[in-house]
């Protein structure tokens, strides 16, 4: 296996198995527009800063446009221009090709030149098909880019080669190039099965079990970043030996002591039961023993959220106010599904919190219903936040088409340790809210379905069997509820109500004496 040298960014990294080969040329192709020159930019700032001496070819741009065009990045160094990353204005090269009087010879003088001057270890090349485009035959172009190969493998650089792809796949020079390199990395603009999504894809890596297939990619503040290669944690383990609140003490009690630290917890119910309020008071209860917790949202904004679950008791704004918990909304309509994934990632790590609301969860499915990376983003978000020992908090719409109730829309109740189904039961012409716990991994619970009151200290559960805890309104109903239930079991004690024979006939029975 050759020597690898990383690229800096970890998701690129992990699809080429440990980075790019030291001391030989990888290629980036792809088309206009699809990121070649950021990631080569992104690349070329790594080394400079955490490897050594890079010297940046620029054959399309000058190096003061790349340097400004690229200044927006998190990533950005200015400081590190002139000093440890140097710069080679090549567009001279290209016109001198385009006059006739082009020799590569002039090109590999300048550049022995600087990596002597410099120390130079690493070369990035960008846009050098807009120079062997220029010369008349596409033996000369050969010629040339072996040459070009050649130079850089007696210097013992490594090297970074962006071209355009015009022609596709069958381009007589692209294909030359591909194999003549040891490590090409192609980068496309929508298209496939990732409708307007760009995704790279390792065509060739020489030595090397690189991982196969489209992946994802975003180019964002952060620079270039593959979602679905960053690595994930699986070792770590929910603690079982420890509960901590649900926020409801009720709910704690039904859970013989709450939820185990590391483990999901699903809330799945119709618009109204209280989704969103549970999840709230599951935050504040972490913020009140010092906690740090994040709320995901994808349809409201935390300031709504906050206004509304305040009318209960629920104090959000508070904790924030004092950082204890941050809110992330984002938009699953408009948002690809590794831009979500990368942005919970980023907050993940930066907020590093111990518990996690996501609300709901069932808005990212219904936006990628027709993506099929959907329930692996999913499945992903999960593991990252199981992975950071994060206990999370799922709000989920029942699916209206299930014919028990019993089936989440996101499809997460397989992944999900303990799950909580919220409901209405009609009752004498109003509505009551239920709670069930429809299972919990490794402890016992209760099996009661117990009402969810809404009160102004918060979320308190009664019993609907003994009437517990109703007051009210709701005491009312259930008076009400249990006068129902009553005539109903007197009814069906009637002999004739259960066709008994012997039954006196009601005629005989008007006409008798009182």
């Amino acid at each position: 296996m050759p020597q690898k040298v990383s690229v800096g960014t970890a998701g690129l990294d992990a699809i080429l198995a440990g980075g790019v080969p030291a001391g030989a040329a990888t290629l980036i192709t792809g088309g206009p527009g699809v990121g070649k020159t950021v990631l080569a930019s992104q690349i070329a700032t790594h080394w400079a800063g955490h490897d050594g001496p890079t010297l940046f070819v620029a054959f399309e741009e000058s190096p003061a446009s790349i340097v400004a065009n690229t200044r927006s990045f998190d990533w950005a160094n200015e400081a590190l221009v002139g000093k440890r990353l140097h710069f080679l204005d090549a567009q001279s090269t290209t016109r001198a090709a385009f006059a006739g009087s082009f020799s590569l010879d002039g090109l590999m003088a300048s550049l022995s030149a600087m990596i002597t001057e410099y120390g130079v270890r690493f070369v990035v090349f960008d846009g050098i098909d807009q120079l062997l485009d220029l010369l008349p035959s596409p033996l000369a172009r050969r010629r040339q880019f072996l040459h070009l190969l050649d130079t850089l493998s007696d210097l013992s650089l490594t090297a970074l080669i962006t071209v355009k792809r015009r022609d596709g796949p069958r381009d007589p020079d692209y294909v030359f190039m591909q194999y003549a390199m040891q490590c090409v990395l192609q980068l496309e603009n929508g298209g496939g099965p990732l409708r307007g999504r760009r995704s790279a894809t390792v065509i060739k890596y020489r030595g090397t079990q690189a991982r196969p297939g489209l992946h994802p990619f975003v180019i964002d503040r952060a620079g270039f970043s593959i979602a679905d290669a960053v690595t994930i944690d699986d070792e770590a383990l929910p603690d079982l030996g420890e509960r901590i609140s649900t926020g409801v003490a009720d709910l704690d009690h039904r859970l013989c002591g709450g939820v185990f630290r590391g483990t999901a917890l699903l809330v799945s119910g119709a618009p109204g039961t209280a989704k969103t309020s549970l999840a709230s008071a599951f935050l504040v209860a972490g913020a009140e023993q010092g906690e740090k917790g994040l709320c995901i949202s994808f349809e409201e904004p935390f300031e709504r959220i906050a206004a509304n679950v305040a009318s209960v008791g629920i104090d959000l704004e508070t904790p924030a106010r004092n950082g204890l918990i941050r809110s992330l909304s984002l938009m699953p309509r408009t948002a690809q599904p590794e831009e979500i994934y990368l942005a919970v990632l980023r907050e993940v790590e930066a907020f590093r919190p111990r518990r996690v609301v996501v609300d709901p969860i069932s808005a990212l499915v219904k936006a990628g219903s027709d993506d099929p990376d959907a329930d692996q983003l999913l499945e992903r978000l999960f593991r990252l936040l199981k992975s950071q020992r994060s206990t999370v908090v799922v709000t989920s719409l029942l699916d209206p088409g299930a014919h028990d109730g019993q089936q989440s829309l996101s499809g997460i109740s397989a992944i999900a340790d303990t799950w909580i189904e919220l409901s209405y039961a009609g009752v004498g012409g109003e509505r009551v809210r239920e709670l069930s716990i429809v299972k919990a991994r490794g402890t016992a619970h209760s099996s009661e379905v117990s009402a969810l009151v809404l009160g102004d200290a918060g979320i308190s559960l009664a019993s609907l069997a003994r009437g517990e805890g109703l007051r009210g309104d709701q005491a009312a109903i259930r008076s009400r509820w249990q006068r129902l239930r009553d005539e109903i079991s007197e009814i069906e004690r009637d002999p004739l109500f259960r066709g008994e024979q012997g039954a006196p006939d009601q005629n005989d029975k008007a006409g008798e004496a009182p």
